[in-house]
């Protein structure tokens, strides 16, 4: 293929699949053919099964009445009631009656057979089916016809006695069973083959198929009784033929190979009409109502119907290859036409190709020439169609690739030149980088100090703040004199300042130390609830000033929660502190706590004057207080909330708030419930 020009693989290409195409509508038109005509035959086979059975049990009711009229007759009830001297006379005069039973058969050599109760041979007529050793009754052949006489005279007569109810007492009856068990010990029973039973029953049975090699053949045994007693049988041997109005099932299937076969119910005897053994069907299939069977002769649809009343299943077949007749024949002319199809297509495929290909070849050319550096090139021809307008665009486009060519290279220099400026610009900047790392390390450096002056500083303040807080106790404890109201206002604003100025400085120190990562935490499982309520004591005090009202909501007791519980109380205390320094008086500071999924979220709410929205997240910033104004003083530098944060933060949560101007404001510290894995803050136990 690769050897091929684009002409020869586009006229290749056309016509395979021409033919593919061709080949697949021809599969699939001789499927959906055979298939038709598979269910088609199929139907039509079990319509004629189906007739076929009717007609047989119609031919079994009529032998089956035939042979128990026979059984009925007085002159064949006298062979088995006859005493020992008198039963050569009784069979002679029933033999006429068998004779012509026989002779009116389909077949006038199939025997008509008198058994005792036992299953033993009494009587035959027909051909003789005994074993060469079995006795039946000899009858002088002198006397016969004259015992057929005098047995045709007293018929009436002896019907009428046994019809009436003065029947043969109980001794004749007794003498009678003697005799017949005289009679039937001097017999051997002969079996019979398809019959499965043995004598006893009281109605008529009618045998399995079997063979003999040239018929099917069966047997049909009828009770002989005499007052409700069965004194005997009498059995006729039948063929299996099918009379001149059986043909009509070739109609049926309206095909020529059509086969009759038959075979009892357990389908170990398959005869083939008129009555040669042959080979099962193995079923493999279903198609419709009927099925596909394996014969000797290959695969055959066929369809079965059992016979009502007797042990006989009819089937009929046909070859699966003389169904897919018409569908081979149809398919072959398809195929033919197909091929006229394919000659004319492969003509026009090597007409298209020419048309499409040899421009085509052109443009590949010119493409090589322009790859090799020949911008010059274009393609010589042009048209109205796809392949004259490729043309013109590829023309165009050489033009255009011709120019940009020129416009690159002058890009190029500019290029250069560019690169040469840039990695001045990249020296500068690894300087001004170098310059700048220089500049941070002096800013940590910064920062370090001034977390440790602050610290330091802090320290070293705390100490006479201290001490200035003690002796203004003991001034006003009157320890070194008494101490006069002016002197007591003048310490309790003294103990006031240097409470208010412990607080700053402790607050810076506390900022210092979360700044700096000194600050360490002892995390475990606390109770929500215990560590809120312990808060409220401490700030009811400044609440009362006030006139503030105070709510906390509790919720679950026996909730808890991962945190370390001083710096938990440390936040809260340090929200509710600021709620009541902007909560104007008699107004309204709320507490609550509840769970959301995998945290705790703690609200402190407040209706205070709210926080602008552009100074929502600067408020967490050291050092900035909401209103610096003169009108508006507040106690602190700005490191509550910092530190607040940083607090919660630490511990594994968060601090944020929610602010309405005019309405009030809400923080909320939300902490896990649980402890988190690789958690950044220390756990100091």
């Amino acid at each position: 293929m690769r050897s091929l020009s684009l002409e020869q693989k586009l006229t290749l290409l056309i016509t395979s699949t021409i033919v593919v195409v061709l080949a697949m509508s021809l599969a699939l038109t001789y499927g959906t053919l055979a298939r038709t005509s598979e269910l088609e035959v199929s139907e039509r086979l079990t319509r004629a099964a189906g007739e076929l059975a009717s007609r047989a049990a119609a031919l079994r009711t009529r032998n089956e009445k035939s042979i128990d009229s026979l059984a009925r007759k007085a002159r064949v009830v006298a062979v088995f009631t006859a005493d020992g001297e008198g039963l050569p006379r009784a069979a002679a005069a029933a033999r006429p009656l068998l004779d012509a039973a026989r002779r009116s058969a389909q077949d006038s050599t199939l025997p008509i057979e008198l058994w005792t109760p036992t299953g033993r041979k009494l009587l035959h007529v027909g051909t003789d089916l005994s074993d060469e050793h079995a006795p039946t009754i000899a009858l002088p052949s002198a006397a016969s016809a004259a015992a057929a006489a005098a047995a045709s005279a007293s018929e009436s007569a002896s019907a009428s006695a046994a019809a009436s109810p003065s029947a043969p007492s109980e001794s004749a009856g007794d003498a009678t069973a003697d005799t017949t068990q005289a009679i039937d010990a001097t017999l051997i029973a002969v079996p019979r083959p398809g019959l499965r039973e043995l004598p006893g029953r009281d109605s008529i049975i009618v045998g399995d198929l079997y063979s003999d090699g040239k018929s099917a053949l069966y047997w049909v045994v009828a009770p002989i009784t005499r007052d409700t007693t069965i004194v005997g049988y009498i059995a006729q041997q039948q063929k299996v033929v099918m009379a001149s109005g059986e043909n009509s099932y070739v109609e049926l299937v309206a095909t020529s190979d059509v086969t009759l076969l038959a075979h009892d119910v357990d389908g170990g005897a398959w005869i083939v009409e008129p009555g040669v053994p042959t080979a099962p069907r193995v079923p493999r299939s279903g198609i419709g109502p009927g099925s596909l069977y394996d014969s000797p002769a290959g695969r055959v649809i066929g369809a079965e119907a059992e016979v009502p009343g007797m042990p006989w299943v009819v089937f009929v077949e046909t070859p699966l290859s003389a169904v897919h007749v018409g569908a081979r024949k149809l398919v072959v002319t398809m195929a033919g036409l197909g091929v006229l199809l394919t000659i004319v297509g492969s003509i026009v495929s090597v007409v298209i190709g020419r048309r499409v290909a040899r421009p085509l070849a052109a443009l590949t050319n010119a493409a090589e020439a322009i790859s090799q550096g020949d911008y010059a090139r274009r393609v010589p021809f042009v048209g109205p169609d796809e392949i004259g307008r490729l043309g013109k665009s590829f023309n165009q486009m050489a033009s255009e690739v011709d120019q940009a060519r020129a416009q690159l290279q002058d890009r190029l220099q500019d290029a250069r030149r560019s690169a040469i400026e840039l990695e001045r610009s990249n020296e500068q900047l690894q300087l001004a980088m170098t310059e700048a790392e220089r500049l941070r390390e002096d800013a940590q450096d910064a920062n370090r100090a001034k977390s440790d002056f602050l610290a330091v500083m802090s320290h070293e303040l705390r100490t006479p703040l201290n001490a200035i807080g003690g002796y203004a106790q003991l001034l006003d404890l009157g320890i070194h004199g008494p101490v006069t109201d002016a002197q007591h206002d003048a310490l309790t604003r003294i103990a006031r300042s240097q409470a208010h100025l412990l607080r700053l400085i402790n607050d810076v120190l506390n900022f210092a130390r979360v700044d700096a990562g000194q600050v360490r935490y002892a995390m475990h499982d606390i109770p929500v609830d215990e560590t809120l309520a312990g808060i409220e004591p401490l700030v009811a005090p400044q609440m009362r000033d006030k006139g503030l009202c105070f709510t906390f909501r509790q919720s679950d007791p026996l909730m808890t929660v991962y945190a370390d519980s001083d710096k938990l109380q440390q936040v809260v205390l340090n929200l509710l502190t600021n709620a009541i320094k902007f909560t104007p008086d008699g107004g309204h500071i709320g507490m609550d706590y509840d769970r959301d999924g995998e945290t705790v979220h703690i609200r402190v709410r407040d209706d205070g004057p709210g926080i602008p929205e552009e100074r929502l997240q600067a408020i967490f910033d050291p050092f900035v207080q909401l209103d610096r104004s003169v009108t508006q003083t507040r106690d602190g530098v700005g490191l509550g909330l910092a530190i607040s944060r940083d607090l919660a933060r630490g511990m594994g949560g968060d601090l944020t708030v929610e602010s309405e101007i005019g309405v009030g404001s809400t923080f909320i510290v939300v902490l896990p419930v649980h402890a988190r894995t690789g958690a950044r803050t220390a756990v100091v136990a």
